[in-house]
């Protein structure tokens, strides 16, 4: 486990990535993700989200973004009806392409 502070808050980090802390049990998850000054968080039960950010706005000094809509070039599209979240990469892609 790394010594980073959120992972206090969680589990454990990502063997893949320790910017990103991972928090199961039963049927929840809770994700906490790191980049630079963001943090992005998702977690499978909503009630779950403001238990979360009153622990980590207590702890740090945060402030609270909203919804993500786009991340590192990635688009976040949700549909809560069916409680599906789609990523796109084509603004991305895009921006890449543009460079050549």
């Amino acid at each position: 486990m790394h010594s980073y502070p959120i992972d206090e808050l969680v589990s454990r980090s990502s063997n893949n990535d320790p910017y990103l802390c991972v928090k199961h049990k039963s049927r929840s998850i809770m994700l906490i993700g790191q980049y630079v000054n963001y943090l992005l968080t998702a977690v499978s039960e909503e009630d779950k989200i403001l238990q979360i950010m009153t622990e980590l706005t207590s702890r740090f000094d945060l402030r609270a973004s909203g919804q993500a809509r786009v991340i590192l070039g990635i688009e976040i599209t949700r549909d809560c009806m069916n409680r599906r979240i789609f990523t796109s990469f084509g603004a991305y892609f895009s921006s890449i392409h543009a460079c050549f």
